[in-house]
């Protein structure tokens, strides 16, 4: 009943539930024992020694300690820490009844041992403890549960400090040293069964690995250097109490042990209280760093008091008791929580370091400074310092956040293997790179430029003479580019050379550059080659000197020049000058050089016969920005092949065309696949309307198109994150995603268990479940980074609790404090449904009514085939009408395909829709061997026959498939594929349909690649079997094996 009642509670587990209640009681009983050993060392050593010397003591204690955890982090690098725990508590309580028996005996001189022996005994087994905790734990549970593990701890302090307090004028203060040290006998019995403490099997590291860990990466060392001033406050805020305590009681024993207790008491009542009322929910709410800085906040408030008042001795009292609150209770969850990010196999000689040695270290450095300044000090400057390492813990904490997200970044596989980069800013590299600039040889040059260019060190006016005058035109039309990107008027005398040169495409492109660096004197060397006219020669220039004249964001021409310029842009528009495409091309790139009606002619070649000028017009369009165009250009985003280059050039009109692109975006009647162009389009304008325009898209619209939108928001987020997002949309919108996400997880769970014949079903509703979660994490990165939130996703997606945990850490420190955290949190954070297969029918049932179409469609001919007759599907009211029976069968034929395995039944859908049908007759050759690839077959009735050499390898029935290999890579197929007897129908896609729908859809990539990883595994692993099979052959029989046959 308790192990219930606690695993609801804390919403975890039965085992980890019974794991926590014994934690807890280990735990109470534990710090019992600690609390009256202290009180009773500390009673001891205050009563008959100098309380000078107590940094002394901090700084043996240290030593000591130190030395203890380094050997503790060596067996922790092999062990488990539960064999660990078991014998220290053994020889824990053995030392301390040795170190005891002198005291009782009023052997003053070993009260400083006994003190030593009793902060030793504590770190170890508190280290042991939460290392325990930590291997039992994830993250997720740790802060539902280490908050009342830890309150019972200091339950256990509560007790020890009110019997120290009731009977401290009966019970001498040495006694409680023997029951702290016989009370350990009695924690063994809630370790559970005990177990053999050998070398743990599981990947794990020397202590050396745990130094050499520390070292490299920053975390850790940044964790270290958290607790070493968190150890410097307890050992300053220590000695400023003891100090005025000593005063305060006059050194009398029993009222200092009745002063002890007390304090002891109130931590313990405070601390309890602050664990079970707000532990969870600010670990939950706000994060381990929040709460972390609870206790330096509050020391530095009681400095304060303690400076404002100093006659007082409350402010000391209430330092005392939020530092004790600290290091005995707040501070362990938080600090075991930071451990989690480090790598399993070094996490536990790491934590014994930091949790022993360097605890430690602080309060021994907090001694040192003690020893050298505390006696010249006043009691206002001690607490000077307190105040002074409370703001700096406070500081630190907020340096090391960022930190520890990236190292559970890391934890989740984040880090990838750097690739050396290719520097040409290197001196030999620049050398080479320099010689082929000025190499004869084209490909070189042009290879040298690509390189160069993007070096903005790099200083091409002193190369330019000599690109200029290369023999290849290629060459030199690429340095007048390069002069167009970098004008400078010293380059004009280079750009006229070629102007008056050869080379017409070279001489176009001077003549535009030269109009860049100096308008002026591009006039004077144009305007007689315009008087001229003669088109024949001059074809090429003739455009860039009409610009010259008719320059619409120029001054204007002298209207003589300007009447002169239009008659000449006539004759250059009459066809009889534009019958080759190369012609074309030179207008439109005048034309693109030009507005109002001249610029609008260019709708005219966007449905030119040559596709080089269609592009080049699309691409001009762009540069004339003219606001007749672009209701042309977005027809043409339905044209895969300038789809593209369309793109480009509407996103030049920039925020100009967003109203129109968000009209066509939310507009149902357009086409799915046409308007799933436009996010891509809004991608490219990257500006804060654009990305507006899809976040506040239809809401309510295509999933595919949702799923669309999310990915370039994602992208023009990744690609210019100095663009802001409304947070409450991100949230709205993030929420809606993972909603869906939770409702249909139910459903696929009870589908995947249901009849075979709902398989399609199956898989389309669970595509729902991911592609829904991971979308709702793409808008969380749009406000808290893509790159984070895509980490998120892949632990999310995996089997293992640890990395589910390690994800979920990941978005509730990105979501600390926000509005949205709980509910978010709540979708992210649910268990997997239990399936149940009974329902199957009825989650189908209830899917056709729905208003996801394509899983209704699904639903709906998914049912009939297991003989159940569904409502008809209503036709939509408006958008795209539903998918076709023809298709609908292409999909259910389609998901058997190996190839087709990884892709989800949207990208399925698109697939079955750019395939055909067709039949071959009986014995009839549908392909040979050695003859090139281009089609991927299915079979929908009768057989095929794959030969090779005339034999047979194999029959293929109806649904299986054949030609997978060569559609992908167009080479020759290696077998024949031959029909039965009967004939045979199938279902054909051809490469080049496949090409451009994976232009279309560049995700289907992604999904095919998944697949041909897969299969190369598959081949790898039979090749190994049957490489492991011939040498057992070999070497049984002396015979080799025949190699496994390929098949397409």
């Amino acid at each position: 009943m308790l192990i219930k009642t606690v695993a609801r509670k804390f919403d975890i587990s039965v085992v980890r539930a019974r794991s926590a209640i014994r934690a807890a009681v280990f735990h109470f009983a534990f710090v019992a024992s600690v609390t009256g050993m202290k009180i009773a060392t500390n009673a001891l050593y205050l009563a008959h020694r100098d309380p000078k010397s107590l940094p002394w003591l901090y700084l043996a204690t240290a030593v000591v300690i130190t030395l203890l955890t380094s050997y503790l982090g060596r067996r922790l690098g092999k062990q488990s820490a539960k064999p660990l725990l078991r014998s220290s508590l053994w020889i824990s309580a053995l030392v301390l009844l040795a170190l005891t028996i002198p005291a009782a005996l009023d052997h003053r001189e070993g009260l400083g041992v006994l003190y030593v022996a009793g902060e030793s005994y504590a770190t170890v087994l508190s280290v042991l403890f939460w290392a325990r905790l930590g291997e039992v734990f994830d993250v997720r549970s740790a802060k539902r549960v280490f908050g009342g593990i830890a309150a019972l701890g200091m339950a256990g302090a509560v007790v020890a400090g009110v019997l120290a307090k009731v009977l401290a004028p009966f019970v001498p203060s040495v006694t409680w040293c023997f029951v702290a040290a016989l009370s350990l006998f009695g924690l063994m019995r809630f370790l559970g069964k005990e177990e053999i403490s050998a070398d743990v099997r599981r990947e794990r590291s020397s202590l050396r690995d745990g130094l050499k860990y520390a070292a490299s990466e920053s975390f850790p060392r940044a964790v270290a250097a958290l607790v070493l001033l968190l150890s410097m406050l307890t050992a300053a805020s220590d000695f400023v109490f003891r100090f005025g305590a000593h005063r305060f009681e006059g050194g009398r024993e029993e009222g200092l042990a009745a002063l002890f207790g007390v304090l002891n008491a109130i931590v313990g009542v405070l601390a309890i209280a602050f664990q079970l009322t707000i532990t969870a929910k600010l670990l939950h709410r706000l994060g381990v760093f929040v709460y972390l800085s609870v206790v330096p906040a509050l020391c530095a408030l009681a400095a304060l008091w303690g400076l404002g008042e100093p006659q007082l001795f409350l402010p000391l009292l209430m330092l005392k008791v939020f530092e004790m609150m600290g290091s005995y209770s707040i501070h362990q969850p938080g600090l075991q929580l930071l451990y989690n990010p480090m790598p399993p196999e070094v996490r536990g000689p790491v934590r014994a370091l930091i949790d022993g040695a360097v605890r430690k270290l602080g309060g021994a450095v907090g001694g040192v400074v003690l020893i050298a300044v505390g006696v010249f000090l006043t009691a206002e400057q001690l607490l000077a310092i307190v105040l002074v390492v409370s703001l700096s813990s406070l500081a630190f904490l907020r340096r090391l956040e960022p930190l520890y997200l990236e190292a559970l970044e890391e934890k989740l596989g984040k880090r990838e293997q750097k690739i050396p980069a290719f520097d040409p800013s290197e001196r030999a590299t620049r050398r080479q790179l320099v010689r082929a600039l000025v190499d004869g040889d084209e490909r070189k040059t042009l290879a040298a430029i690509s390189v160069l260019e993007h070096d903005p060190k790099f200083d091409f006016g002193r190369h330019i003479t000599k690109l200029i005058g290369h023999p290849a035109e290629a060459v030199r039309a690429k340095a007048v580019e390069l002069i167009s990107l970098n004008p400078n008027e010293s380059f004009a005398p280079y750009l006229e050379s070629v102007i008056h040169g050869d080379g017409r495409k070279s001489r176009a492109a001077a003549a535009r550059a030269l109009l860049i660096v100096n308008k002026e004197r591009a006039r004077a060397v144009l305007d007689p080659i315009l008087e001229r006219a003669d088109i024949e020669r001059d074809f090429d220039v003739l455009g860039a000197a009409i610009v010259a004249i008719l320059d619409p964001s120029g001054a204007p021409g002298d209207p003589k020049q300007v009447a002169f310029a239009e008659r000449v842009l006539e004759r250059l528009l009459d066809t009889n000058h534009t019958q080759t495409s190369t012609a074309r091309r030179e207008v439109v790139e005048l034309l693109g050089g030009l507005s109002g009606r001249y610029a609008a002619r260019l709708a005219w070649f966007f449905r030119d016969t040559s596709p080089a000028v269609r592009e080049a017009a699309i691409e001009a369009a762009g540069r004339a920005r003219d606001p007749s165009l672009p209701p042309k250009l977005a027809e043409l985003l339905a044209d895969r092949g300038v789809r593209r280059i369309t793109q480009k050039s509407l996103a030049a009109y920039g925020d100009d065309v967003v109203p129109m692109l968000q009209r066509m975006l939310d507009d149902r009647r357009l086409p799915t696949a046409f308007r799933s162009q436009i996010p891509r389009v809004l991608r490219q304008i990257a500006t804060k309307p654009a990305a507006d325009a899809m976040l506040y898209s239809n809401k309510d619209d295509d999933p595919f198109l949702m799923f669309t939108i999310t990915e370039e928001l994602s992208r023009l987020r990744r690609q210019h994150p100095e663009i802001e997002v409304d947070s409450s949309r991100v949230y709205s919108a993030a929420l809606r995603r993972l909603r869906a996400s939770t409702l249909y997880a139910p459903m696929a769970a009870d589908v995947a268990v249901g009849p075979q014949e709902l398989g399609l079903l199956a898989r389309a509703l669970h595509d729902r479940v991911t592609k829904n979660l991971e979308t709702g994490l793409q808008i969380l990165g749009l406000k808290h980074g893509p790159s984070r939130m895509a980490i998120a996703h892949r632990g999310l997606v995996r089997a293992d609790p640890q990395s589910v945990s390690d994800a979920l850490e990941i978005v509730s420190m990105a979501l600390s404090g926000e509005a949205a955290h709980d509910e978010i949190f709540e979708h992210l954070g649910r268990e997997r449904p239990l399936a149940v297969g009974t329902r199957a029918v009825d989650r189908a049932l209830s899917l056709v009514e729905g208003n996801d179409k394509l899983l209704a469609r699904i639903a709906e001919e998914s049912l009939k085939r297991i003989g159940v007759t569904p409502p008809p599907v209503p036709e939509p009211t408006s958008g795209e009408p539903l998918m076709s029976n023809s298709i609908l069968d292409k999909v259910f034929l389609l998901q058997n395909v190996q190839l087709f395995r990884a892709l989800t039944v949207d990208e399925l859908t698109a697939v079955a829709a750019v395939t055909t049908e067709g039949h071959a007759g009986p014995r009839e050759v549908v392909y040979a061997e050695g003859t090139e690839g281009n089609s991927l077959y299915v079979i929908t009735s009768g057989e095929i026959q794959l030969l090779r050499a005339g034999k047979l390898l194999l029959t293929l029935q109806p649904g299986e498939s054949f030609g997978q290999t060569s559609i992908l890579d167009g080479g020759l197929r290696p077998v024949t594929a031959k029909c039965g007897d009967e004939g045979v129908d199938y279902v054909r896609l051809d490469r080049q349909d496949l090409i451009d729908l994976l232009m279309d859809r560049p995700a289907l990539l992604s999904g095919l690649f998944v697949e041909l990883g897969s299969r190369i595994r598959e081949l790898i692993e039979l090749s190994e079997r049957q490489g492991s099979v011939a040498s057992n052959q070999r070497l049984t029989t002396g015979a080799d094996t025949e190699r496994p046959k390929k098949e397409d």
